[in-house]
């Protein structure tokens, strides 16, 4: 697996639910809709709810690429971005700024990818995942198994024993994968952003 999984430091203030009935747990965030920032769509969260202060759409996103610019051009779609697309360069930049701690992960197979993110959630921590395709993500309706869109970025912040609970910026309710459907998705190819996960 040579994605990431992104393990947010500074975040256990976050309100944090376990059932032990069910063996759930999921970490309770306030977040709203941001379309097209999803590599910091978490961030802003996370910022917003440990803070109060809600960072404007872009905020985060716009502040880390300044100076960079890339233009993507694919069969059905095209996406113009300020930033170089090193999503870790971009946080390595932002964490001295906002004040967070993170741990970049990457080269896990995905049975440990996934027993680390529990991890970092048993520990009231939300863990960024990506790139994921967005041709398996089923809450993409128009998407979903037409486009493939490998460079999305979602936020675990829960998991039970079937499935994972994710915050994606592109939503408005918290959504919820199995692990055979986030295992698909985190399996893409690679693009000029960088490494496939398979």
């Amino acid at each position: 697996m040579r994605g990431f999984i992104l393990c947010i430091q500074t975040c256990r203030d976050n309100e944090y639910q376990e059932d032990m009935r069910m063996s759930k747990k999921v970490i309770e965030l306030n977040h709203d809709v941001r379309d097209y920032e999803c590599m910091w769509c978490g961030m802003e969260f996370i910022y917003g709810n440990k803070t109060g202060e809600w960072v404007p759409d872009f905020g985060f996103f716009s502040m880390s690429g300044v100076g960079n610019f890339i233009y993507l051009k694919g069969e059905n779609f095209r996406q113009a971005a300020w930033s170089n697309g090193m999503v870790n360069k971009m946080y390595d930049f932002m964490a001295p700024i906002v004040g967070f701690d993170y741990e970049y992960v990457e080269g896990l197979a995905f049975e440990e990818m996934i027993e680390k993110a529990k991890a970092e959630i048993d520990e009231g921590r939300p863990v960024i995942l990506g790139p994921v395709d967005m041709y398996y993500l089923k809450y993409f309706a128009k998407i979903y198994r037409n486009m493939h869109i490998p460079m999305h970025y979602i936020m675990m912040t829960g998991y039970d024993e079937e499935k994972i609970y994710i915050i994606d910026g592109g939503v408005e309710q918290v959504q919820t994968l199995t692990y055979g459907e986030i295992k698909e998705a985190l399996v893409s190819e690679r693009t000029e952003l960088g490494a496939g996960n398979g």
